[in-house]
């Protein structure tokens, strides 16, 4: 009986931790989705960086000064950024994409 229960007791943590991670990847997602469909195209794109940080994002490796990546953080390595793509001062296209480490 005892291997029983401890094999429930597995069974229960390993759909927590899927539960988990599910709803950590929809919650970044969202928040990503947000904030970029917020960032209007041709906006000037100044303070981005002040918007993401209040809308709980860094930013992201890669970003300069033709790309700016904001990074939502998601379940254990994973994440979602939101790329914005800006010309000379204005924001000129965007897209959310899914990270992985």
């Amino acid at each position: 009986m005892s291997f029983l229960k401890m094999l429930a007791v597995l069974i229960v943590l390993f759909i927590i931790y899927i539960a988990y991670h599910h709803a950590a990847d929809r919650q970044a997602l969202a928040a990503a989705d947000q904030f970029c469909n917020a960032v209007e195209i041709g906006s000037v794109a100044t303070n981005l960086a002040e918007r993401a940080k209040a809308s709980g994002a860094s930013m992201g490796s890669g970003s300069n000064a033709s790309l700016q990546r904001f990074v939502f953080p998601g379940p254990k390595y994973n994440g979602i950024s939101c790329d914005v793509d800006v010309a000379d001062g204005k924001v000129v296209s965007r897209k959310v994409d899914r990270m992985k480490d």
